[in-house]
């Protein structure tokens, strides 16, 4: 925790001040859609340089596109927005850049028609770039924990290991509710909020590795026995992660990206891996970039017309 307390300004520093996308698509009954993205640079992440969005992102181009951009409160507007006809195939409409402005990831999205009146929206968010520390960071205390399984050769071990490193990075960049803002309003519940995911993630991973040797209240002893072992500083941000995050330098202005996510639907929703607001039949997913380096993301909903 002490690690951890000087990080605090220096990440909300970040927040206030950073690049984010956000994304909204309106399904109509004939699968036909409009969508509209829009990327945000603040000032202050660029220093003394004025803000540019082809240092942050690649605009949408081609046929359809019609993209404005405005500055407002200290920070530049890009919106983008095009008529989707149904049955268009699978595109790309966010590409990321990180430093040098070399492409570190990017989106596709599509529309699907399955029949008997029900759709399927798929959007993927895969990174492409260079991976950062991140990873290495989380696997090595990963690996520690999956030290603690019993009677489990080095491979599933291995494997377990693996899982765990994903859903930890899952559990702090998202989708769908990034943990990580949490540490600067409430680190305690931060923790423990880490520790329930994480205590999911086991048991998820030991039912789909091991899950014919070991029944429910086994788990749950391995699991407290694991947890009871977990260092959470070594698990936390580090400070020098939120000072490359473009807090303000020209780095890298897409560190700690922000990206949200929305579809609204003309029917029933039958399924979603999303936040279902089902006053307005719409579905959210929030998440930063970096959600994606460990392992592509996938955001599906799929509904029935009524």
């Amino acid at each position: 925790m002490r690690r951890f307390l000087p990080l605090l300004g220096v990440f909300l520093l970040v927040l206030a001040g950073c690049s984010k996308s956000t994304t909204e698509s309106v399904v109509a009954e004939d699968g036909s859609w409009k969508r509209t993205v829009k990327f945000t640079i603040a000032k202050a992440m660029m220093s003394e340089k004025a803000p540019n969005a082809a240092d942050a992102f690649e605009l949408p181009r081609g046929t359809g596109w019609n993209v404005k951009q405005e500055t407002k409160d200290e920070e530049l507007i890009v919106t983008a927005t095009r008529d989707i006809p149904a049955g268009t195939a699978e595109f790309t409409d966010i590409s990321v850049l990180g430093k040098e402005k070399k492409k570190k990831a990017q989106n596709s999205v599509v529309v699907r028609a399955l029949g008997e009146g029900k759709f399927e929206y798929v959007e993927t968010i895969k990174w492409v770039g260079e991976k950062s520390t991140k990873v290495d960071d989380l696997a090595k205390p990963m690996a520690e924990l999956a030290k603690h399984l019993p009677e489990v050769d080095e491979p599933t071990r291995k494997l377990i290991s693996e899982d765990l490193v994903v859903a930890m990075h899952r559990l702090m960049f998202g989708p769908n509710e990034p943990i990580l803002p949490l540490f600067l309003l409430s680190p305690d519940f931060a923790v423990r909020k880490m520790k329930i995911g994480l205590s999911a993630a086991i048991d998820k991973s030991l039912q789909s590795r091991v899950g014919d040797k070991l029944d429910a209240t086994a788990r749950r002893n391995v699991i407290r026995k694991m947890l009871s072992t977990l260092d959470t500083d070594e698990v936390k941000p580090k400070q020098d992660d939120a000072e490359k995050a473009g807090g303000g330098s020209n780095d890298d202005p897409t560190g700690f990206l922000g990206m949200m996510f929305s579809v609204k639907f003309p029917g029933e929703i039958l399924e979603t891996n999303g936040i279902l607001d089902p006053i307005d039949n719409e579905v959210v997913w929030s998440m930063f970039v970096e959600g994606a380096e460990v392992e592509t993301v996938t955001l599906r909903a799929v509904w029935q017309v009524k």
